[in-house]
């Protein structure tokens, strides 16, 4: 499950290169607003499955109307679009509200006017199917070098990408509690030219890849859909993707409706 924000600023605005590094801190501080024993549980622990934590939402780059590049960072014209993503409702909840309430957020010092939310419901795809990066796929291995562990990205064609993407997605649905067949896959196949793509995540370098891809799998639209992104580093607005063609679903999710969520976010204010 989706969430769609519009958020709205008087005129452009600037936002350095790592802003996507301070858009974690925009949902924690909705979540603390809301509910601070899950946004603990969540920073502290996460969900854990195969010996690995992972953060049960992850967000995407925010998206401008049109964007500059300058020495420094980037120059947005409003209106950007903003996902955020999660498997659990009550997570989304704790988001909606706050944002409701406040009507605005604070990424890098820049204040935005929150104009719209919307709740997008998973659209009925059918293995295979197109799908579109709106940033880089990661995928990553790797091993002991010269008595050193180094981190291999892999690309695309190698069958090891396709492996990894399998269990990391995998790993999450079992941390959700989910039963999945040892036989349940996924396999991005390129379609033309994919780029390879160098992002700093804490000041580390993270190579991934970005284009279209036809999406294979068994199941993939449900526990390997929208609810979670693909491959590493999806908490830091990494393996985002959307499906051209597809008419977007919007809808409200039957355990989170907009309008009661407006009536508790004027409670809580009124308090």
């Amino acid at each position: 499950m989706r969430l769609k924000v519009v958020l709205e600023a008087p005129s452009p605005f600037f936002l350095p290169w790592d802003y996507p590094e301070r858009l974690p801190g925009v949902v924690y501080s909705a979540l603390r607003r809301w509910d601070p024993g899950l946004a603990a549980a969540l920073h502290n622990q996460g969900l854990v499955a195969g010996g690995r934590r992972y953060k049960p939402f992850t967000y995407s780059w925010l998206w401008p109307r049109a964007v500059s590049r300058q020495k420094d960072g980037l120059l947005m014209e409003p209106p950007v679009r903003w996902w955020i993503s999660s498997p659990l409702a009550e997570v989304l909840e704790g988001v909606v509200a706050p944002f409701l309430a406040a009507g605005k957020v604070e990424v890098g010092g820049v204040a935005l006017t929150i104009s719209l939310v919307e709740v997008e419901g998973t659209p009925d795809l059918t293995s295979p199917v197109v799908l579109e990066t709106l940033a880089p796929i990661v995928a990553s291995t790797g091993g002991e070098w010269e008595g050193r562990f180094q981190k291999v990205f892999l690309e695309p064609w190698d069958e090891d990408f396709h492996r990894v993407l399998t269990q990391n997605l995998r790993n999450k649905a079992q941390a959700l509690g989910e039963r999945v067949s040892e036989d349940a896959w996924v396999r991005l196949e390129p379609l033309g030219v994919v780029r390879s793509r160098l992002v700093k995540v804490r000041d580390t370098a993270v190579r991934g890849f970005e284009g279209r891809y036809r999406a294979l799998g068994a199941p993939f639209s449900s526990a390997w859909g929208m609810r979670w992104v693909l491959g590493s580093a999806t908490g830091r607005a990494l393996g985002w993707y959307r499906w051209p063609g597809v008419k977007d679903v919007r809808r409200t999710h039957p355990e989170i409706t907009l309008k009661r969520m407006r009536m508790q976010a004027r409670s809580r204010k009124a308090r």
